[in-house]
Formats: structure tokens, C-alpha cells, sequence
């Protein structure tokens, strides 16, 4: 589970969480709501390592793996394929540890890292999110231009390729979506007049849920994943798993 106990969290002087508790457990859905500046995101940044506590306790199962898509478009002059490769948390972490074990010049702890390493695939990571980039519509001139020089659905595309590189990696299935699913998003953004935050609110409330789910039950049920398929053949998304 994961655990708060006695949690400060501060951003400069302000105090975002104090003497914060709380225990989420396996399966529960919890909703966070709170008016913009209450430190929302703050909390998030927090559980996946970002920020750290100020005091009290906080613990997360090391094994567990978290997927989440930036609440804004992107703006930066990364390259395309740069940044669907930092999606990668499980490949950053151990690129991490390699850089912490040649600090630390312990030789069996740098053995370690880069065994770590070569599992998470740095091998071939480039060469897995460009194939992942084509594959969802860029062209090959594009693949190291910056991420903002495109447009807001170019941009949305590369947030969901992220996505799709963390259910690829964690999970070793493959993840793939059609251009009416960046449709729906984009039209209810429009509707909804929330710009990126929207994007993160279907990407986070809808969509990753729902894969979430249906992964956790056939893991838990030993039935196989061939997949994740998602369309939006009408006004909602359609998921398909074998």
C-alpha cells in the first residue's frame, strides 16, 4: 500500500501538506480534488520521487510502477524521440542508479547497475521510441525535431506515446491507439474549454483506469494480456485486451 504518516510538504515558504496520514491499498480508487494551487500536484509530484517530504513518513511498495501523462502540453525543445524516451521510468531509474554506483566507486554495485540497466533496454531504447513515434503517425524527418514545434495534437500524440511506452516496457505488450481516439480528446477539450489539463483528466481518469484495471484482473484471474487496443469508433473509447 501506499502509506502517509505525519507528511509535511512544503513548495519555498508555503505549506502544502501538515501532519498529512493516510493508506491507500490495492484496488481502492481514490479521487483528489482541491481548487488549483492547493498542492494537488504537488502531492503527485511526490509520490513518483519529484518532490520529497519535508518530514513525517512516506512509503511506496519499490516494485509498484507509476504511469501518468503531464497535465499541460509539452513545451520544450527536447526532441521527439528524447521525450517519449524519458517516459520510460523504469529505464531513467536504472540510468540513475548507474550514475549513483560510479559516484559511490563500489565495483559490485556498478556490476549491478548496468546489468539493471541492459534490462531495462537502454540498448535499444532510441530505436524502440522512434519505431513507437512512426508508428503513430510522425515522419521520419520528425523524429528529432523539438517537441515544440509541433502542434497541440502532434504534442498529445507524443504524451500518449509516453503512455504507451511505460505499458510496453512494464508489461511487455503492445500498446496502440487510432487517430479517433486523438479525435475524442481533442473535441472534448474543445467543448470543455481546458486545454491540457482536460487531456490529463481523460488520459488519467479514463483511459489508464480502465487498461489499469482489466491488466491487474487478468494478472490476478492468470489470464493472458495480448494487448491494449484503443479505438473511439463513436463518442466514447472502445478497449480491446486478447
Amino acid at each position: 500500500m501506499i502509506t502517509l504518516k505525519n507528511v509535511v510538504l512544503r513548495r519555498g515558504a508555503k505549506v502544502i501538506l501538515d501532519s498529512a496520514s493516510v493508506s491507500l491499498n490495492p484496488g481502492e480508487k481514490i479521487g483528489l480534488v482541491g481548487r488549483n494551487g492547493a498542492g494537488k500536484s504537488s502531492l503527485f509530484a511526490m509520490l513518483n520521487g519529484t518532490l520529497h517530504e519535508d518530514g513525517g513518513e512516506y512509503s511506496i511498495p519499490a516494485q509498484w510502477r507509476m504511469s501518468q501523462v503531464a497535465q499541460d502540453m509539452p513545451e520544450t525543445e527536447q526532441s521527439a524521440t528524447s521525450y517519449v524516451v524519458e517516459g520510460d521510468v523504469v529505464l531513467l531509474a536504472a540510468q540513475a542508479e548507474v550514475d549513483a554506483s560510479e559516484a559511490s566507486g563500489d565495483g559490485d554495485r556498478m556490476a549491478h547497475a548496468y546489468m539493471d540497466l541492459y534490462d531495462a533496454g537502454a540498448h535499444d531504447a532510441q530505436a524502440r521510441a522512434q519505431a513507437l513515434i512512426l508508428g503513430l503517425g510522425f515522419k521520419v524527418s520528425e523524429l528529432d525535431n523539438p517537441v515544440n514545434s509541433f502542434s497541440g495534437g502532434w504534442r498529445m500524440r507524443l504524451q500518449l506515446a509516453r503512455v504507451a511506452k511505460r505499458v510496453t516496457q512494464s508489461h511487455r505488450i503492445p500498446f496502440t491507439y487510432d487517430d479517433a481516439v486523438v479525435k475524442l480528446i481533442v473535441s472534448r477539450c474543445t467543448e470543455l474549454e481546458s486545454g491540457g489539463r482536460m487531456i490529463d483528466a481523460i488520459l488519467t481518469n479514463t483511459l489508464l483506469p480502465r487498461i489499469s484495471l482489466e491488466i491487474l484482473t487478468r494478472t490476478m484471474e492468470g489470464k493472458p494480456v495480448g494487448k491494449v487496443a484503443v479505438s473511439a469508433p463513436s463518442s466514447d473509447f472502445q478497449y480491446a485486451f486478447d
